[in-house]
């Protein structure tokens, strides 16, 4: 599933970088390297975990990734994460958002702002809900699923012996407090779907076609 996924973001981010340089949808043959200013900010899941998306993706792209750990805490609100993303996009950078999970939640919320979405050249969601009824259909079908049975849907054999060191690790530093005071203030009255009707770049949405993350 990892390899899977990594295939796919790559291949997405290609298409932006393509379509950036002037080579898709016209005769026009630039240079195979992407340019330098290029910068793909990658948003982990969550709220509450720590950053997970370098162990997966950081190899990948070296030179061109962001990465980073969003903040946690009592004090922590929805807004300060935005500003937060903010000050990640660089000036007179070509800035792709990749978010997975909450992380493209977080990156259409911070998309509704003109002085964000102005320097955003392209968005990558990873099986992100984008309204409050997605959020509540997941949250139902996790209780009627036994973890035995959620594993078994997503995962094979190997996957899940490769996945349980993986959820250990992010649940060391997982902020319980901040994920349920999101869910409650935010995830469950948030409607996305006009900002992603609005956006004026290009927007891909990777899901499966029976993923109860987002339910099709």
């Amino acid at each position: 599933m990892k390899r899977l996924i990594i295939v796919l973001i790559v291949l997405a981010i290609g298409y932006f970088i393509l379509q950036d340089l002037g080579i898709m949808g016209s005769g026009v043959r630039a240079p195979a390297n992407v340019s330098a200013n290029t910068r793909l900010v990658f948003l982990h899941g969550g709220p509450g975990f720590d950053d997970y998306m370098h162990e997966v993706f950081g190899s990948h792209f070296k030179d061109h990734g962001i990465f980073y750990t969003q903040s946690k805490g009592p004090a922590i609100k929805v807004s300060h994460l935005v500003g937060e993303l903010n000050q990640k996009i660089q000036p007179n950078s070509k800035t792709i958002l990749v978010g997975h999970s909450w992380g493209g939640v977080l990156a259409l919320e911070a998309l509704r702002y003109p002085q964000i979405a102005n320097r955003v050249a392209g968005l990558v969601l990873i099986s992100s809900p984008i309204s409050a009824n997605q959020e509540a259909e997941f949250q139902k079908a996790l209780a009627q699923l036994s973890e035995p049975n959620v594993a078994n849907i997503f995962l094979s054999v190997a996957e899940q012996e490769a996945w349980q060191p993986f959820l250990a690790k992010v649940m060391k530093t997982y902020d319980r407090e901040l994920a349920n005071r999101f869910r409650d203030t935010y995830l469950n009255k948030m409607n996305l779907g006009p900002t992603l009707a609005s956006l004026r770049i290009p927007v891909l949405h990777i899901f499966g076609s029976d993923d109860i993350r987002v339910p099709a």
